[in-house]
């Protein structure tokens, strides 16, 4: 029966609130808010925390968790190659970047250090080999391509220092 408790005075604090909410059209934009608002009590611990609170204690998510410090964590080297250097035509350059990032983080690095950007960013993620040296076999590493689409007239010096 303690959790039929439970659920009554959930409904007791429910009414307790609807009593002390100032009467007003029921359909004004500020009243649907209020009613959410009240419904939307979070627990923390035990006790009963307003909706602005409760939005605070949330943890950040694993995506900004694994944010990159700088520029050089996420981009390795430019990558220039026949197939690659066809792609200038439409204003596509070609970088080796780290595996773990991805296109907004790209796409910010390549804004901070080259000072252009970047309209479109595509990636490519590429499996690792398997390599013998003599007797003994291995595998290269996993590694990850990404192909940067720049606005008509943007340039990216990538053969100066290659």
């Amino acid at each position: 029966m303690s959790i039929f408790n439970r659920f009554k005075k959930h409904k007791k604090e429910e009414k307790e609130i609807e009593k002390l909410r100032p009467l007003t059209s029921s359909n004004s934009v500020e009243n649907k808010e209020t009613k959410r608002a009240d419904k939307k009590e979070a627990k923390v611990g035990e006790k009963t925390v307003a909706p602005e609170k409760a939005l605070k204690l949330k943890k950040p998510r694993k995506t900004e968790l694994k944010k990159f410090e700088n520029v050089h964590n996420v981009l390795v080297r430019p990558l220039v190659t026949e197939k690659i250097s066809n792609l200038g035509m439409y204003n596509q350059y070609a970088f080796e970047v780290k595996p773990k990032a991805n296109k907004v983080q790209i796409k910010k690095a390549i804004e901070t250090y080259y000072n252009v950007r970047p309209v479109k960013v595509n990636i490519i993620n590429i499996q690792g080999k398997n390599v013998r040296w003599g007797r003994t076999r291995g595998r290269t590493q996993d590694s990850k391509k990404a192909i940067v689409t720049l606005r008509q007239g943007d340039k990216i010096e990538v053969y100066e220092g290659v």
